[in-house]
């Protein structure tokens, strides 16, 4: 084997070397833009959740957001509307309900986002809470008036869960 052999199969073995850092560059990218969005959308629900729960136990805050959504005439979100109605509470306490399932539906909607990446052991104990919760006839109601409003997929997810054996929507 002469030099210019030598000199070829090293240039092969460099350009093999850059091939496969290159394919390995390419992963850690990818994992770090997942990374970033899984952040970037942890911080959103966060603060959304945190706002909506701001609503959810202040009462003054409640009252005049169901103020102000009367006195633009407004009329209240479906949800309130139905509670109002069937239980007899004030619209204050149906609004703050509203916003506290608001922050624990995008709770679940963050979580649904990412549900591949549970252990399948949290995977079914998310997945059983999920139909626990949704099959008791109020948080089907919140489900099924305030749906337009909620995140698409996380409902097409739930509805999904909810024709599984062993779940039976009220």
């Amino acid at each position: 084997m002469n030099w210019e052999e030598v000199g070829a199969i090293g240039q092969l073995l460099g350009s093999v070397a850059v091939f496969i850092t290159l394919g390995y560059l390419a992963l850690q990218v990818r994992h770090a833009r997942m990374e970033t969005r899984r952040s970037a959308s942890s911080v959103r629900v966060s603060m959304t959740s945190q706002q909506m729960m701001a609503f959810a136990v202040d009462e003054r805050l409640a009252r005049v957001f169901t103020q102000a959504v009367i006195g633009f005439g407004s009329p209240l979100p479906p949800f309130m509307s139905e509670l109002v109605r069937v239980t007899g509470v004030t619209t204050e306490e149906a609004a703050s309900l509203l916003f506290a399932f608001n922050a624990q539906f995008q709770s679940f909607a963050h979580s649904i986002e990412f549900i591949g990446e549970l252990s399948s052991e949290e995977r079914r104990e998310f997945e059983g809470n999920l139909q626990g919760m949704f099959t008791a006839p109020l948080f089907r109601s919140y489900f099924n008036n305030q749906r337009p409003m909620l995140n698409q997929h996380a409902v097409r997810y739930i509805e999904k869960l909810l024709t599984q054996p062993g779940s039976t929507p009220a």
